[in-house]
């Protein structure tokens, strides 16, 4: 890794409180409700402390000293409040935005979210990248933990959100969508998931690219475009025989490679024959 720990923490959180700001002057009047913001916040630090603890105590999580700044609350390091304390710092507003008045409720977005996400798939992607940084470091630690929460969740909900936004047309008269199949998303919903697809993506990126280098930056961008050119509007890769095919295959061997360029895998032929 070319980033010390605390480095990518602080980056996390200047992201956080930037989005913060921008999310907050564009909910304008619809305030969050700060106090349960507060008690929240402080819920998410101590369940934080108390399971990075246990989970290091047990020996689950390793983090090199140089890669670290050094107080630690409990067992965990101190960079390890960065994520609950991004939450507390852009979520409110976020939460503010998409329920404004005149707009779609939360829980119906996320709901509709969970939906169009495909959990049924969610191990199709996330396995991959567990399974070469694994295999690759014979260790579980922070980056192995942050990236396959990230593709299990926020890339399928941005490779399949984007694709039931675009798709809305032909899903009207397909009788399996709403189902296991994905959400019939009705207009209302399709600028507020695409918001929810890239808020709850860029995050993650930044980390991993953060902690990945140049190789590792290239396969984060073909991943990410791919999610995108399969379905966005201008591009539909899924339209084109090749590349529909060159672009679906990608969706699943990227998070391998992603996975293996952040543990620091030679790529020889081998390797490259068995992706």
């Amino acid at each position: 890794m070319t980033a010390t720990y605390a480095l990518i923490s602080a980056g996390f959180l200047a992201v956080a409180v930037a989005a913060g700001v921008l999310l907050s002057r564009r909910a304008g009047a619809h305030r969050a409700q700060w106090g349960a913001v507060a008690l929240a916040g402080v819920a998410l630090i101590v369940l934080t402390a108390i399971f990075d603890s246990l989970m290091i105590g047990f020996g689950l999580f390793s983090y090199a000293p140089a890669l670290i700044s050094g107080p630690r609350i409990g067992l965990a390091p101190i960079e390890d409040f960065a994520y609950p304390l991004a939450i507390v710092i852009a979520l409110p507003a976020l939460w503010a935005l998409f329920t404004r008045p005149g707009g779609v409720s939360m829980r119906e977005l996320l709901r509709q979210a969970f939906v169009a996400s495909r959990p049924v798939s969610w191990v199709n992607t996330a396995f991959p990248f567990a399974a070469a940084m694994l295999l690759t470091t014979r260790e579980i630690d922070w980056l192995l933990v942050v990236g396959t929460l990230y593709y299990l969740v926020p890339y399928n909900l941005a490779m399949y959100g984007i694709n039931d936004v675009f798709d809305y047309d032909s899903d009207l008269h397909n009788p399996r969508k709403g189902g296991i199949e994905g959400a019939l998303l009705a207009p209302q919903f399709h600028r507020p998931m695409l918001h929810l697809a890239v808020w709850s993506n860029v995050p993650f990126l930044i980390i991993l690219a953060a902690a990945g280098g140049p190789l590792a930056w290239v396969a984060l961008a073909i991943s990410t475009f791919a999610v995108v050119a399969y379905s966005a509007k201008g591009l539909r890769f899924k339209e084109r025989p090749v590349l529909d095919s060159l672009t679906s295959s990608t969706h699943f061997v990227s998070p391998a490679i992603v996975g293996l360029a952040l543990a620091g895998a030679t790529f020889d032929a081998g390797l490259i024959t068995l992706l």
